[in-house]
């Protein structure tokens, strides 16, 4: 629990999520009208790989920092966020177009 908590509060995980979340408005920058298929599972591909990434930074801050978690707005806010990413990519995956 330790492990989690010092990964958790450490400013390299902190830059490294911030690193991820502007890669991800990136890729959401190259959505565009009439994509072709190809690029649109690209897409779809980097989505599943973000949501991947911010699942396992709520599963390692909830596991080290435990209860206090949930003691900030933000927290629980990043957390209803990753939970709507995983019902939505669940839901557009067994949409057929």
């Amino acid at each position: 629990m330790a492990f989690f908590f010092d990964i958790s509060t450490s400013t390299k995980f902190e830059i490294s999520i911030a690193i991820v979340i502007l890669c991800n408005m990136l890729t959401m920058a190259f959505d565009h009208y009439e994509m072709n298929a190809g690029w649109e599972y690209a897409l779809f591909c980097l989505n599943i790989m973000f949501t991947t990434i911010y699942t396992l930074e709520a599963i390692v801050k909830v596991i080290g920092l435990r209860q206090q978690y949930f003691l900030y707005g933000w927290n629980i806010f990043d957390l209803l966020i990753v939970l709507v990413s995983i019902a939505g990519t669940n839901f557009i995956s067994r949409c057929t177009w």
